[in-house]
């Protein structure tokens, strides 16, 4: 189970038309992956170690450990980049363990603690992409 992080950034023409396409979506891909890191660690610790409505708490840690972006990301299409964060850690049934606690099913109550974990970071997203574009003008 994972979920991706689309970004569409408004506002940015004049960026754009400065750097050039290819470097404009390579500054942000790089603020991507660095904001995706930090959104990884940031679930891991506060949604997979604490125990509350939001938060799974330590079962046997493979989640925790199992939790990361996908290979090859952050990828670029046309002007959309986007990163996937997500485990394929299953039960002992084969179920997408990640999932029945994000959504709630087969009698488990809905946690959504991936969707309120890469929420929580929208603003780390936002600043490391802004940091990378501004480096990007130098």
């Amino acid at each position: 189970m994972s979920l991706d992080i689309s970004i569409s950034i408004k506002g940015v023409d004049k960026i754009q038309e400065k750097l050039g396409v290819r470097s404009f979506l390579g500054a942000v891909s790089h603020g991507m992956e660095r904001a995706s890191n930090f959104a990884v660690s940031k679930i891991q610790r506060e949604r997979l170690t604490k125990r509350g409505p939001h938060s799974l708490g330590i079962q046997s840690g493979d989640l925790r450990k199992s939790l990361k972006t996908a290979p090859n990301d952050p990828k670029i299409s046309g002007e959309t980049v986007t990163v996937s964060i997500g485990s394929n850690v299953k039960d002992k049934s084969g179920v997408s363990y990640p999932a029945i606690h994000e959504f709630g099913w087969f009698g488990f109550r809905k946690r959504a603690w991936l969707s309120l974990g890469v929420n929580d970071s929208i603003p780390t997203f936002t600043k490391e992409i802004e940091k990378s574009l501004e480096k990007a003008l130098e």
